[in-house]
């Protein structure tokens, strides 16, 4: 099941605050630009770091994914409800426009 209000944060944030959202990136230096997965576990936890708080959510789980990329994109996904095909098509999206839009449909806005 999607977590539809963690969505809806993530949707408002990059919405509102657009210079905020860079696919690119999982956190920025300064920590104002993430990537989406980026900005879930910044809602989950943003006391610290992304990397830290994807550590945390996984620790001693051995999540069992075949989405490709780090314990970050692993960690996001499952905050935020996604299987691996769903994952792969919004963490990984180059296009800002597009992940969006699939933000959206997922906060059911």
């Amino acid at each position: 099941m999607k977590n539809v209000e963690l969505f809806k944060k993530i949707y408002r944030q990059i919405t509102d605050h657009p210079e905020t959202h860079d696919q690119g990136i999982w956190e920025s230096d300064c920590g104002t630009a993430r990537c989406v997965a980026g900005w879930a576990l910044y809602f989950h936890n943003s006391k610290q770091s992304v990397h830290r708080t994807a550590e945390d959510i996984l620790w001693g789980e051995g999540p069992r994914s075949t989405l490709r990329g780090s314990w970050e994109a692993i960690a996001a996904k499952t905050i935020l409800g996604l299987t691996d095909d769903e994952a792969e098509d919004l963490f990984f999206e180059g296009k800002e426009d597009w992940v969006v839009e699939r933000v959206k449909e997922y906060a059911g806005l």
